[in-house]
């Protein structure tokens, strides 16, 4: 095909069936920014190509890229418009291989568990035409998925989501958006304000409040209501959705106003910029015949369909031409659209779209097909095409800033693919490939049936279903999620043709895992001529083959997505079985599958027993308590299994051992092979250390946590502590349950905690609570410890003296219990108490008597009586009151000796003091008497 020569600017096209590359728009807006984004536009007088007869078109013509385009113009939306336009230009230019649909679309308000802006785009990967299908008595089942882009196209996407290729695009699309918003036509096409970006609950819907509207109130479609603007309607701010991104782009707009200096200034600038730049997402895109304006069905299509995004003119073009929508989000598909941000995201899809084209092109061969990839078990439309590089434009036209910058196609194709038969049983099949994952002894494996079947529920090749099945393994660190998807894999390799483990605990790690699987896959003049990059493409090339469909891929230890982005690596395929083990789940998307302690006991003796290798574990009472105290926990149960194999210690030495020292050879830390380098002391380091660099507030959070009881930890009783005097983060963190749930929903995502919905309170794992305490605290902070007596000591009613035995205050009795802990008490300034805090100690002795806590209790009243000896004396009336209370402790402890002690001792002070007819005294004279009848 004809290229341009190196003249002043390119040519026209003079023959029709020369244009390969065509583009759809369907509103005015979305042609004016497109036509603004071509880098050479045609006038009518310079066009030499006539249209075929009874073409009813209107086109424009120009250049992108170095691409000649052909744009068509809808008349109206929809897909039965698009249908008519795409037919028409099919006639005029057969040669047509792909067709950009751009322009505007309602987006989903969550991609892969980020937010979405107005103005982000979205690039189909796949088609589902979401409001065709089968009415069945149960409801509408929609059964049109239209399928993926062609072979090339879907190469080219695998490549674009990594995340270097992604970078790139979005920086090209920056350039352009610059370039747009400095051209003349585009003035009024500007981001209309962040501000106006609101969304509303998905069930808020848009309708009359402050004044009477029979139709509103019925539930009934109001025209009125929607023509009219949401102040108008008095649509509720408090039915708002916070977002992370309008926080964020507040504090930088706060801090622009306060900044004085100007390189501040311009580095807020520069961050608010970025901040607010279009996002370029990968994914289904729902294309139907009506407009969505519902947010709770939105939400539903998304979710059953996993679409990111609605428009109309998709399905139409999609018979006619391979087709790829690339759309930008005008509003997010609920009641409560309006046209603010159209002109704004159809400029950023323009942009979008221009820096697709600089992508394409320099990711494929020439002479490359772009047929339509069938989806499995369907039919392909069978439409062949070629499309010819030699058809771009010549670089010479172009000044260098205006040059694409990105470089797809620096991946040769080097060699031949893999020979896979057009039969599914002749695919190369390689079974079960674990690599260097940990060796387990399936005699280790204890347990785990539920989540098994879970995960198989889920992950097993079903025929009849075309999409990829994906099961995150989420839990904290020692609880087996390795295990458990080794354990799978083993139990479930006859339903796969391939399995293999990757280390997902870095990139690097990941990527070397890719190597290993390339050499078992390929030969090695195959893979002899790729780099990493080029490795890990061709791999997922070939797992992305529609014949090689039942594999499944074992992510691992995937705890840090900040590093990189696992999605990357998956393959762009509707087919294959995916895990994914991570310590946090919900940063990963896929069907959870939570990985909780052992609930049954038994399971955890049976551990004990396999590692320690002694019998009759399950008689013996110390190892059921030994494993109560473990919680479930498989790492802590195997290491202390490991520990008693080589040691003459029984159940009960260990036991006394771990509650006087949590470590109890720091020295000599015993590790175990499927555990890696991680052991029971070390596992849960590297997630707080990404816990301080994520939320420095929440990692405060959890090493306060450690001076509080591991059960029921809730707001009031943290904020009930809450004095002028504490440290700002503190402050911040407990002044309103709005704060405090957002740090505590950070620790949730770490794992760290768990949030008890039906008690409404967190709770944190008992060895993840004794790690908080000996390891993030190995010097006790008295300031927070004092901080949790205050918490402990301002939920306790004065007034309620005589009920504390009461269930009310049965929550709250461990938290008093923590404070004299034995590592606590070992420090001089905490048993020290000053005289603010004597008569609280006494009320929390009081508690942990009440609620039959009796050794806490006396400890606590022995602290509170050295602390009024010291500040009152020894004979002060309120001195003497605890005596005689510690007396009563005594009675009940059955320590008659040491009660009589105490009685006598208050009697003969009370006397002295306050006469032998006093009431108090008489109390005394009472107990004592009680105490000789006893």
């Amino acid at each position: 095909m004809p290229t341009i020569s190196n003249v002043s600017k390119p040519q026209p096209l003079r023959y029709r069936d020369e244009y390969t590359i065509g583009i759809v728009c369907a509103l005015k807006n979305e042609t004016i920014a497109l036509q603004s984004a071509f880098d050479y536009f045609f006038l009518k007088e310079d066009e030499k190509v006539e249209t075929a007869a009874g073409d009813g078109n209107t086109y424009s013509f120009g250049t992108m890229e170095r691409y000649h385009v052909v744009l068509a113009h809808l008349g109206d939306m929809g897909g039965i418009e698009a249908t008519a336009v795409a037919r028409d230009m099919r006639r005029s230019f057969p040669n047509i291989k792909l067709c950009l649909v751009v322009g505007i679309c309602g987006i989903v308000p969550r991609i892969l568990d980020e937010e979405t802006f107005l103005g982000d785009v979205v690039i189909s990967t796949h088609l589902k035409q979401y409001d065709r299908g089968k009415e069945y008595p149960s409801g509408f089942r929609s059964t049109n998925m239209l399928g993926a882009a062609s072979v090339q196209l879907t190469r080219a996407f695998s490549f674009l989501a990594t995340p270097q290729p992604m970078r790139h695009l979005r920086e090209l699309m920056k350039q352009h958006l610059t370039d747009l918003n400095h051209h003349e036509d585009m003035k009024s096409f500007h981001h209309p304000g962040y501000r106006l970006d609101v969304l509303y609950e998905p069930d808020y819907v848009h309708e009359h409040r402050n004044q009477s509207c029979d139709t509103c109130h019925t539930g009934k479609y109001c025209e009125v209501a929607v023509k009219t603007n949401c102040d108008d309607l008095a649509c509720s701010a408090q039915k708002l959705v916070s977002r992370d991104r309008i926080l964020r782009l507040d504090e930088i707009t706060e801090a622009m106003r306060e900044a004085a200096d100007v390189a501040h200034r311009q580095a807020l600038d520069e961050s608010f910029h970025a901040t607010i730049l279009p996002k370029v997402y990968l994914g289904t895109v729902a294309s139907g015949n009506k407009v969505m304006k519902n947010g709770t069905m939105r939400d539903q299509v998304a979710v059953e369909h996993e679409v990111v995004a609605f428009e109309m003119e998709g399905a139409g073009v999609w018979n006619t031409f391979p087709t790829i929508v690339i759309k930008a989000g005008c509003d997010y598909a609920d009641s409560h659209k309006n046209k603010k941000f159209q002109k704004y995201a159809a400029m950023t899809a323009a942009a979008c779209a221009k820096a697709f084209l600089g992508q394409l092109q320099m990711g494929l061969p020439k002479n490359v097909e772009l047929g339509p990839v069938p989806e499995p078990g369907g039919q392909s439309s069978g439409m062949k095409c070629h499309i010819d590089t030699d058809d771009r434009t010549d670089d010479h036209h172009y000044p260098a800033h205006r040059r694409p910058k990105l470089h797809l196609g620096d991946v040769p194709y080097h060699g031949r693919a893999p020979d896979l038969s057009t039969r599914p049983d002749e695919v190369k099949k390689f079974g079960l490939c674990l690599g260097p994952a940990p060796q387990i002894d399936p005699t280790y494996f204890i347990g785990r049936a539920s989540e098994l079947g879970a995960m198989n529920e889920v992950l097993q090749p079903k025929s009849q279903l075309a999409e990829q099945r994906r099961v995150v393994l989420g839990g904290m660190g020692g609880v087996g999620k390795t295990q458990l998807a080794i354990a799978y894999a083993k139990q479930y390799q006859h339903l796969y043709w391939s399995v293999f483990w990757l280390n997902a605990t870095s990139e690097i790690m990941l990527q070397a895992s890719f190597r290993l699987v390339a050499e078992r896959v390929f030969t090695v003049q195959e893979r002899e001529p790729l780099d990493d990059e080029q490795t890990w493409a061709r791999v997922r090339e070939w797992l992305s083959d529609t014949r090689n469909t039942q594999w499944l891929l074992i992510f691992d230890n995937y705890d840090d997505p900040d590093l990189f982005d696992v999605k990357a690596y998956y393959p762009y395929a509707a087919h294959g079985s995916v895990i994914v083990t991570t310590r946090l789940p919900d940063r990963v998307s896929g069907q959870q599958v939570r990985v909780k302690p052992l609930q049954c006991v038994e399971e955890s003796l049976d551990i004990l027993q396999t590692r320690c290798e002694r019998d009759n574990v399950r008689a013996d009472p110390y190892a059921r308590r030994l494993a109560e105290r473990l919680g479930g926990l498989p790492l802590a149960l195997a290491t202390t299994g490991a520990h008693l194999r080589k040691s003459t210690f029984t159940f009960e030495q260990h036991l006394q051992e771990y509650e006087k020292r949590w470590n109890i050879n720091p020295r000599r830390p015993l590790k175990l092979q499927e555990y890696q380098d991680r052991t029971l002391y070390t596992t849960w380091d590297l997630s707080f250390a990404r816990l301080a660099s994520d939320d420095p507030d929440a990692a405060q959070m959890l090493k306060l946590l450690a001076y509080f009881d591991n059960q029921k930890i809730w707001y009031e009783l943290l904020h009930a502590g809450c004095k002028d005097d504490l440290p700002m983060w503190l402050r911040e963190s407990i002044t309103n349950p709005v704060d405090f749930e957002g740090v505590m929903r950070t620790l949730t995502d770490y794992c760290f905690v768990e949030v008890q919905t039906a008690m409404q309170c967190y709770s944190m794992h008992q060895c993840v609570h004794d790690w908080a305490l000996a390891g993030l605290n190995s010097v006790i902070d008295t300031r927070t410890y004092w901080y949790a007596f205050d918490c402990v000591a301002a939920s306790i009613r004065k007034d309620d003296w005589g009920s504390y035995g009461l269930l009310h205050y049965a929550q709250l009795a461990p938290h008093a219990m923590r404070l004299v802990h034995n590592r606590f008490q070992q420090d001089e300034q905490i048993n020290d108490i000053t005289l603010d805090r004597i008569d609280e100690a006494v009320y929390i002795a009081s508690l942990l008597q009440d609620q039959v806590q009796l050794i806490a209790a006396e400890q606590m009243y022995q602290r509170a009586l050295a602390g009024k000896e010291k500040a009152l004396g020894a004979e002060h009336p309120s001195t003497l009151r605890t005596v005689n209370n510690l007396g009563n402790l005594y009675h009940d402890q059955g320590k008659l000796d040491s009660a009589e002690q105490m009685y006598e001792r208050a009697l003969a002070g009370k006397e002295k003091v306050l006469g032998p007819e006093h009431p108090s005294t008489l109390d005394t004279v009472n107990n004592l008497g009680n105490l000789y009848w006893n």
